[in-house]
């Protein structure tokens, strides 16, 4: 598994996924923009594994895990609403080029 301080800007699916290429490491909240929008704790880390492989040889792919704990602005109140994350996933049917920023 490769780990960097951040991500690659494009990852290129399917030679990523030809490759069975995996990714991971920890990044800051603040590397990544549509989530430090909304992040009270910008500095904090995000923790994300990624592996690519072909489906039926053909159809590229990517499974992988990202644990954060994000603190939000609650719509109702205005308060730190301290939310912790542990996503699992599995996508197929990507297009073969995808933007990370």
């Amino acid at each position: 598994m490769e780990n960097n301080n951040q991500l690659p800007k494009v990852i290129k699916l399917f030679n990523f996924a030809k490759k069975e290429r995996s990714l991971g490491g920890v990044y800051k909240i603040s590397s990544l923009p549509r989530i430090s929008e909304i992040a009270r704790n910008k500095e904090d880390n995000v923790k994300v594994d990624l592996s690519f492989y072909l489906e039926n040889n053909k159809t590229p792919c990517i499974k992988g895990i990202i644990n954060l704990k994000i603190i939000l602005d609650c719509q109702r109140c205005l308060e730190a609403l301290p939310i912790e994350l542990k996503v699992d996933f599995k996508k197929i049917n990507l297009q073969f080029y995808w933007k990370c920023f």
